[in-house]
C-alpha cells in the first residue's frame, strides 16, 4: 500500500536574520496546503565524453542545490501573516482595531527581507528543513462562490534532512477559510467620476519581488543570497460588460467618439474576501484585503472579444504603480488582514 499526502504538513517559521535557521519544531507556523511540491533538488550533470576515454561518460558531478517552488493553498487568517510579511518586508498592526478583541495588520512593501526557515513532510517517512528562505510572490485568485486561494513562490538557500515530526508537536491554523461570498467581501473600482455598476466575476491579484538567485559561488553548493530586482503588482479582473463606459475610459479617455488616447487612465482598486463566522466574542469577521495604496492603479487593457452565443465578459488588466510619500520613500500597495493575532 502507497502512502497519502494528507499525512504530509508543510510549516514555516520565522528567522531572527540570515543565517539563524529555525530549528525546534514547536516553532514552527504549520498551515495546511493544497500541494507541496519538490522542495529541495539536487542537480547532476554528465560528464561528455573525452578524447582518450571510450564511448560513455566518466561519470556525474553535483551541480549544486535549489531550494525553492510554488506552494499552493487555501488563505487561513493567521498564518498568512507571516508569509505577507516574507513577501511586503513591513507590517503595522493595530490592536482594538475595528473593536476590542481584533488586531489590523497593515503590510506595505519595503526593502527589508523576512527570512523563513520551511520544514516539509512526507507522510511519517522523513521530514526536510530549509534555510534562509524568501517569499518572492504570491498569486491570490478571487472567486465567487469558491474559498479564497493563494500560490506562494518560495525560494531558499540551504536543505536538510530531519527527523518526520509528529503531529503533537505542530500548531496548525485552524481558523475558517475566506471567501467572496456574503456582504463581508467586497470589490470597488474606482476610475473616477462617472463610472459605475461595474460588476466583476473574478480578480486575481499578483505581488511579485521578483527574486534572483545573486548565483553560486567556488566552494559552496548553496545560493549566497537573492536580490530583489523589482516590485510588481498586477490585477486581472472579468468584469461583465453591461455598457461602454468602462471600455471608453480605457481607450478613449471617456469619449464617445474619436481616436484611441494615448494617455494611461488611473484609478483605484481594492478587493477583500472575509470568513463567515466571526473573531471571539466580537462582530467582526477574519478578513484580506488587497488594495492599492491611493490612485495610482493604471489600468492598461480592455479587450472585448465575441463569441458566439456568450455573454460579453471582458478581462481588464492593471498594474500598481509607485506612488512618491516624500523624503525618498516610496509604497505602492497595502494587505490589511484583521484577525485575532496580536503582531507578526
Amino acid at each position: 500500500m502507497g502512502i497519502s499526502s494528507q499525512k504530509g504538513a508543510f510549516g514555516f517559521a520565522p528567522q531572527a536574520a540570515k543565517g539563524s535557521e529555525v530549528t525546534a519544531i514547536g516553532s514552527f507556523k504549520f498551515t495546511r496546503a493544497l500541494m507541496v511540491p519538490q522542495f529541495g533538488a539536487r542537480g547532476a550533470t554528465r560528464l561528455p565524453p573525452e578524447v582518450g576515454g571510450y564511448r560513455g561518460s566518466a561519470g556525474s558531478i553535483v551541480n549544486g542545490i535549489a531550494v525553492g517552488e510554488e506552494i499552493s493553498m487555501l488563505v487561513r487568517p493567521r498564518h498568512i501573516g507571516y508569509l505577507l510579511k516574507s513577501l511586503s518586508g513591513s507590517v503595522a498592526s493595530l490592536s482594538a482595531n475595528p473593536e476590542a478583541g481584533t488586531y489590523t495588520h497593515t503590510f506595505t512593501p519595503s526593502e527589508t527581507k523576512n527570512w523563513l526557515t520551511v520544514v516539509r513532510r512526507v507522510e511519517t517517512l522523513f521530514g526536510e528543513r530549509y534555510k534562509d528562505c524568501l517569499v518572492g510572490s504570491m498569486t491570490f485568485d478571487f472567486v465567487p462562490g469558491q474559498p479564497l486561494a493563494t500560490s506562494a513562490m518560495i525560494l531558499g538557500r540551504e536543505s536538510t534532512q530531519i527527523v518526520a515530526p509528529v503531529d503533537a508537536d505542530m500548531t496548525w491554523d485552524t481558523t475558517d477559510v475566506l471567501s467572496c461570498v456574503g456582504a463581508n467581501a467586497s470589490i470597488q473600482l474606482d476610475t473616477g467620476a462617472g463610472l459605475a455598476n461595474v460588476d466583476v466575476q473574478r480578480a486575481q491579484v499578483v505581488i511579485s519581488n521578483e527574486l534572483r538567485p545573486d548565483g553560486m559561488v567556488i566552494g559552496s553548493m548553496f545560493q549566497p543570497d537573492f536580490t530583489m530586482t523589482d516590485l510588481i503588482l498586477g490585477v486581472t479582473l472579468d468584469v461583465v460588460i453591461s455598457d461602454a463606459a468602462l471600455y471608453q475610459k480605457v481607450y478613449y479617455g471617456a469619449a464617445t467618439t474619436g481616436a484611441m488616447v494615448d494617455d494611461i487612465l488611473v484609478g483605484q482598486f481594492s478587493v477583500k474576501a472575509a470568513s463567515a463566522g466571526v473573531i471571539g466574542a466580537t462582530t467582526t469577521p477574519y478578513s484580506l484585503e488587497l488594495k492599492s495604496a491611493g490612485s495610482n492603479l493604471e489600468f492598461m487593457m480592455l479587450p472585448i472579444a465575441l463569441r458566439g452565443q456568450d455573454a460579453v465578459v471582458a478581462q481588464l488588466q492593471a498594474q500598481i504603480k509607485l506612488l512618491s510619500a516624500g523624503g525618498g520613500t516610496f509604497t505602492s500597495y497595502q494587505a490589511v488582514l484583521i484577525n485575532d493575532m496580536v503582531a507578526y
